[in-house]
């Protein structure tokens, strides 16, 4: 083999890793999302006393747990391994207070972080869409309904509980999965959530309200009943 061959072996290798990478990105995204989708469900369902559905799309996910985690992987890293703790080891500062003061200092940018995506999005579909995703009107210190104090404490410390014990754990296993079924995985993913979400756009557009998957199982179901009586 020659040194151009070995070049192109070697091209084609590093572009797998990445594809391979990016995949592994795409099934966190999904797994985080579907997470954030049942605590979403199960919270907003006893608040309510009804079984609700949440989250944009049709596919039982809450992208908002996905962004703001893949985001916090990005800038941040892991809450109990990362450039913070390291900087502080190296000022001589104990690795056990290194670490408290890392995890203080995750919280307060995850919420940060995860508030900022909360608003943005508010904002969009609320001024763009003309559709409320949610409305905390009804809580103290908000602004204008989209984003409020109470949840943004939360998000502080739920999305620091997610990085610690569900994504980093989670995604070891992730990235031991071989690089062709990973990235096949990772297509599929992206190729349904995309169509999911451009579904939903048109929706939204043109009914002037969010896809609601209970509405119309429940649709279904009573139609049904009419029929088979059950």
């Amino acid at each position: 083999m020659n040194q151009k061959e070995k070049s192109a072996k070697s091209s084609k290798a590093i572009t797998k890793q990445k594809e391979a990478t990016i995949a592994s990105k795409v099934v966190m995204f999904a797994i985080i999302s579907f997470v954030g989708f049942l605590i979403e469900t199960v919270y907003c369902s006893i608040n309510e006393g009804k079984l609700v559905d949440r989250g944009f799309l049709t596919l039982p996910l809450c992208g908002l747990y996905g962004t703001a985690v893949l985001f916090l992987d990005v800038i941040l890293g892991n809450p109990l391994n990362n450039r913070f703790i390291t900087y502080l080891e190296k000022k001589n500062v104990p690795k056990w207070l290194a670490i408290t003061l890392s995890v203080i200092f995750y919280i307060v940018l995850s919420a940060i972080i995860a508030t900022t995506i909360e608003l943005v999005v508010g904002v969009f579909f609320d001024k763009v869409m003309n559709t409320k995703l949610w409305d905390y009107s009804n809580i103290s210190y908000n602004l204008d309904g989209y984003i409020c104090l109470p949840f943004s404490i939360i998000w502080g410390f739920l999305c620091t509980f997610i990085m610690m014990a569900v994504f980093y754990p989670i995604e070891k296993q992730v990235v031991k999965i071989k690089e062709k079924p990973l990235i096949i995985t990772g297509t599929v993913l992206t190729s349904v959530i995309a169509i999911d979400l451009a579904f939903n756009f048109i929706y939204v557009s043109v009914a002037g309200s969010h896809f609601d998957v209970v509405y119309y199982l429940n649709t279904i179901r009573n139609t049904l009943s009419g029929y088979f009586h059950f």
